[in-house]
């Protein structure tokens, strides 16, 4: 019988070439403009087979989050540009929000705001893969996917193993302003992309 892991490894494998393929079908032109209405959503989805189930008992929807990384991520090979652009936006429109500044991202499920779970989900990770670099972070999702794949995690399964699996400086700091507290949104205003408050924790 196969190991349940390998199995897994290859229904991902198969999954992000079916999207891949999906994309090469629809023809997609970065030039003329985004397919937001099938292309982006269809990998959205796609990350909820690949990602490991979350068994926390108020979610905080952190795989919403996640899902919104990655759906933009596939957008930044065709678009760069316009990716960034449309971050800066999901940035700016959070600029008034009081919620955010009040309530913390592993408070979202037990304050019932699971909404915002998808925006600073979104900043989150993408903040975090800036920090860790693309290779690094590529290569500490896949091992904490293998890690949990028949067990499920939670969201801070996924922080504690980041920290303990990273000697970048500043990652602790990043992670206690952006998933423990508020205070990443305390002065929002002041940031007007992702780079520039990314900017702050780098060393």
């Amino acid at each position: 019988m196969k190991d349940s892991t390998t199995i897994w490894i290859k229904a991902r494998t198969r999954l992000s070439a079916v999207a891949i393929l999906f994309a090469m079908l629809l023809g997609y032109s970065a030039q003329n403009n985004r397919s937001e209405t099938v292309l982006e959503p269809t990998f959205y989805e796609l990350s909820y087979h690949i990602d490991v189930k979350t068994i926390e008992k108020y979610p905080s929807r952190w795989n919403e989050g996640l899902a919104m990384y990655s759906q933009f991520k596939v957008a930044e090979v065709l678009d760069k540009d316009m990716v960034e652009e449309d971050i800066n936006k999901v940035l700016v429109s959070l600029y008034d929000d009081t919620i955010v500044k009040e309530v913390a991202f592993k408070d979202y499920g037990y304050k019932n705001v699971t909404v915002y779970s998808y925006k600073i989900g979104l900043l989150f990770f993408w903040g975090l893969n800036e920090l860790l670099g693309n290779d690094e972070f590529n290569a500490l999702m896949k091992a904490f996917r293998i890690q949990y794949s028949n067990t499920g995690a939670t969201a801070e399964d996924f922080i504690e193993y980041v920290k303990k699996n990273t000697l970048k400086p500043n990652i602790g700091q990043f992670i206690q302003d952006w998933y423990y507290t508020a205070n990443c949104c305390l002065n929002l205003n002041q940031y007007k992309t992702i780079i520039d408050i990314v900017d702050k924790y780098k060393i």
